[in-house]
């Protein structure tokens, strides 16, 4: 329908600016599908005890054929063991396929993406359900796959496997609770391979890193950032695993959805590197500042000549204070003399522009058009 088409089309456009801000790349042919490796488990009408089809159960185990892509339908394993359907006409689809290399290992992580948009009131359990239920199959079968390792993977590093639902909300009025929803779903059936991982990310989560990537791109527009190449998300040393890409710059899934984003940048004529920080958390406690500021001096980030400011978004009234305050108590907690309270206090602290975007399918459609 015309409709589905325009509404895909949003979230693809979305997706690709947002996680192009965080620096992920994207491989291959998009809106594609290839070759299920497990046709007989995968087009099968899950059973019940007594032999009929399983329905109306909460379980994603259970979601049976709905969860199969519409044009192609439900198919019974005894359909394909008795020759009656090809096992080729079982497949997985991909929308588009990002990856970023890790920084704690030599491994480059690819991302198959399922892109959703939904206007708020089709945003629905049974649908993200069968997402998820699809998106667990296609994972157990990618990394089987020659097809869609021909199509996607480049050969010169190890490679790690994830899928991600990308569920967004594009007029804006979604304002019910996603993780409730994705709480009443058991997924303790799913057959997730070992080492991959299964990504959801929902409109409240989108909304946010929208707005992260938003402030990025106008800061460097008004040539407050540095230029993209000198880009550089960080990642601390840790005891057990130090950095050893040199070219691992994304920000990781594990970053995206994390307390705050670290973003390292050379700002023109500058001999040290700055440091943004986008603070997610509600703002409404002096202890969240004081983690922040904590994890700012315990790595290093916080010297002589490196600028560093702090930018929140959706914060209490009072976030400024209580982090004016998460400051001065980290001087009297460490003893700290006039040369720390001066670098601690150079650390600037601004509200992000809040952006709702909204889309009109009807626009989007003559646009593509």
């Amino acid at each position: 329908m015309p409709e589905t088409t325009n509404t895909a089309e949003i979230a693809a456009k979305v997706s690709k600016e947002l996680f192009g801000t965080f620096l992920w790349e994207t491989r291959g042919p998009k809106d594609e599908s290839w070759p299920c490796e497990a046709p007989a488990e995968h087009g099968k009408r899950r059973r019940g005890k007594e032999g009929g089809t399983s329905a109306g159960t909460d379980s994603v185990a259970d979601a049976t054929a709905a969860a199969a892509e519409p044009d192609q339908g439900p198919v019974s394993e005894d359909d394909i063991q008795a020759g009656s359907v090809q096992a080729a006409q079982i497949t997985h689809p991909t929308d588009i396929v990002f990856y970023y290399d890790e920084p704690y290992s030599n491994h480059r992580t690819y991302i198959n993406c399922d892109l959703k948009s939904y206007a708020a009131n089709t945003i629905k359990k049974s649908e993200v359900k069968k997402a998820i239920v699809s998106l667990a199959r296609a994972l157990a079968c990618l990394e089987k796959s020659a097809v869609w390792r021909d199509r996607y993977v480049l050969g010169d590093k190890n490679a790690l496997f994830a899928c991600l639902l990308f569920v967004y909300n594009h007029d804006g009025e979604y304002n019910s609770a996603f993780d409730e929803i994705l709480a009443e779903i058991n997924i303790s059936n799913l057959d997730i391979p070992k080492g991959s991982k299964i990504i959801v990310l929902g409109p409240r989560e989108i909304s946010w890193l929208d707005n992260v990537s938003d402030e990025i791109l106008r800061m460097k527009g008004n040539e407050l950032i540095g230029p993209r190449e000198s880009w550089r998300y960080f990642y601390p040393p840790l005891v057990l695993a130090k950095n050893v890409q040199p070219s691992a710059r994304a920000a990781i899934v594990e970053m995206l959805t994390g307390p705050w984003i670290i973003l390292k940048h050379r700002p023109d004529g500058n001999t040290k590197d700055a440091i943004l920080v986008f603070y997610r958390g509600p703002g409404k406690a002096m202890e969240e500042f004081s983690l922040l500021i904590d994890y700012l001096m315990f790595h290093g980030l916080v010297d002589e000549g490196v600028n560093i400011t702090v930018r929140v978004s959706m914060q209490g009234k009072e976030s400024r204070a209580l982090f004016d305050k998460a400051i001065d108590d980290y001087i009297v907690r460490f003893d700290g003399g006039d040369q720390l309270a001066a670098l601690l206090k150079a650390i600037h602290y601004e509200s992000m522009t809040f952006v709702r975007r909204q889309y009109s399918t009807v626009e989007i459609g003559m646009k593509y058009a």
